[in-house]
């Protein structure tokens, strides 16, 4: 169970940065600064922007 949804969150994870991809368009550059995998191969948490809340 637990291994099922840790893949769905990894395809919800893929799917986010594939949107923000298309979102930020020339401003990738950005990206070269993300932190690189932990020891164990995880990426370290990243704190999402605060554009991708559905509130507004």
């Amino acid at each position: 169970m637990t291994y099922c949804l840790r893949q769905w969150r990894l395809q919800h994870l893929e799917q986010t940065l594939s949107i923000l991809d298309l979102r930020m368009g020339e401003s990738q550059q950005h990206f070269t600064s993300l932190p690189e995998a932990g020891p164990h191969g995880e990426l370290r948490p990243i704190r999402a922007p605060d554009m991708l809340s559905d509130d507004g």
